[in-house]
């Protein structure tokens, strides 16, 4: 039996998700969103508040005769705000410090990756969401399914549940990041052999990142990122002798791979 590692055929096999077309789609995100537009000039920003209590900020293109409004975001996106939605407009100075490596407000990621380590080649898949209080302080929970080699005769799929710490040194169109997780995996299922049962428990993973976003905050935009991770799991093996005697132990085994990645965070 070949067990040097899991292909992504067999990492997603019973599932509904399709690993390849997961890959093309954060591509393609990625590739459209990679930010085209600069700041307009003049050190003025546009902003309309919305009576939901929303606001888009942006460069205020046209003043229609039915009293909507179009703006053109920095993310270079065009909208329409209907008059009945908007409460106010305003035109505020820029900083001379660029608003979108302070500016506060709601992210998510997704990505895909691939980790290597002495048994092969394995496969990953998280998701997260979370706040973006400061370009240093940007706080998200996520999840994700995490492949592992357990052992000649076992391989294991771990549900984390992970929280995230991102921060960015500066904001650019290339934007460089360092991102530390801390959380707890939950193994897929348990196994054993012909003389032994083993039951997996909830069980320790961290990671730490150093990555490259092409574009600046609150932009949708494709990342690349690689470091180091390393998966705690907890066991108990439990087994009768030849007597009928049961017997059982716990079991910690470590797992530290290097991690390649890409994706998206928008």
């Amino acid at each position: 039996m070949n067990t040097s590692g899991i292909k992504f055929s067999s990492f997603l096999k019973g599932s509904p998700l399709n690993i390849k077309d997961v890959f093309l789609l954060c591509l393609f995100m990625g590739l459209v969103h990679v930010p085209l537009t600069a700041q307009s000039s003049g050190g003025n920003e546009d902003v309309i508040y919305l009576v939901n209590g929303s606001q888009y900020r942006g460069e205020v293109l046209d003043w229609q005769d039915d009293g909507a409004v179009r703006i053109r975001t920095w993310s270079g996106l065009e909208l329409d705000i209907p008059k009945d939605m908007i409460k106010k407009v305003v035109q505020k100075k820029i900083a001379r410090q660029d608003p979108r490596q302070t500016r506060r407000g709601w992210f998510g990621t997704a990505g895909i990756g691939l980790g290597f380590n002495d048994s092969g080649v394995l496969a990953e898949f998280d998701v997260s969401c979370g706040y973006r209080f400061h370009r240093m302080a940007m706080m998200s929970i996520g999840t994700g399914v995490t492949a592992l080699d357990v052992g000649v005769y076992s391989q294991l799929r771990t549900v984390p549940i992970f929280l995230e710490w991102r921060a960015y040194p500066w904001v650019r169109r290339l934007s460089p990041y360092v991102v530390i997780r801390n959380g707890i995996s939950f193994p897929g299922e348990s196994g054993g052999d012909s003389w032994s049962e083993r039951d997996y428990r909830p069980s320790y993973m961290g990671m730490a990142l150093a990555g490259l976003q092409l574009g600046s905050l609150g932009e949708a935009s494709f990342v690349l990122e690689g470091g180091y991770q390393l998966d705690i799991i907890n066991s108990r093996i439990s087994w009768t002798d030849w007597q009928g005697n049961p017997y059982s132990n716990k079991r910690e085994q470590v797992f530290q791979k290097w991690v390649f990645r890409m994706g998206v965070i928008f």
